[in-house]
């Protein structure tokens, strides 16, 4: 379900990233590619893409809508409120929807991983309940699952980390390149000397 006020926002996005305008049908499949479980429909989408034509953030012109530069100002000054508040909503809507979820069946649900300190694990292995189930081989079993998905998450987070290293020393090195370029720029500026009369 894609939030109400981020719809507009993400229309205006997905516009501002196809300059050559979209038609309504291609912006519900552009929606579709980007949001595979979304609920979004023509019926939803045409009077949103009215009351921004009607607000001018975008043009329709033979049914092909374009983002406008009013449209690309409020797409720059209202996407961080959107991002802000999800990144701060959606991390604990999946720790308050997984939490009453048993263990064994929390462990479905890899992406949640990602956005965990993994201090939910405490909570498990440290019941005394843990190993006196009926079965204790089915116990052994469930910690050698929790084992090997643990391990396989390490090396999912060590491959992601190290990516996203390199990433990021290259635009360190990026931005050292480019602040010698404006160094250099700015050392052939010239003054003018000014005369007062």
């Amino acid at each position: 379900m894609i939030p109400r006020k981020a719809l507009d926002l993400i229309i205006l996005s997905i516009l501002d990233q196809n300059q050559q305008g979209l038609t309504g049908y291609a912006l519900v499949k552009k929606f579709k590619d980007y949001f595979p479980i979304s609920n979004i429909s023509p019926g939803t989408l045409y009077p949103k893409l009215r009351k921004l034509n009607e607000s001018a953030f975008i043009s329709e012109n033979s049914k092909m809508y374009t983002i406008t530069d009013k449209g690309k100002k409020r797409l720059t000054e209202k996407s961080p409120d959107i991002i802000h508040d999800s990144i701060e909503f959606l991390p604990n809507l999946f720790k308050t929807l997984i939490k009453p979820l048993p263990f064994l069946k929390q462990l479905d649900f890899p992406e949640f991983w990602h956005i965990s300190d993994y201090g939910f694990l405490d909570d498990v292995l440290s019941s005394d309940e843990f190993c006196s189930f009926s079965n204790i081989s089915q116990s052994i079993e469930n910690l050698e699952r929790m084992k090997v998905r643990l391990e396989r998450e390490k090396e999912n987070l060590t491959k992601r980390f190290k990516k996203q290293m390199e990433n990021i020393d290259k635009q360190i090195e990026l931005i050292g390149l480019k602040t010698k370029e404006c160094e250099n720029e700015k050392k052939n500026w010239t003054k003018i000397k000014i005369e007062e009369e």
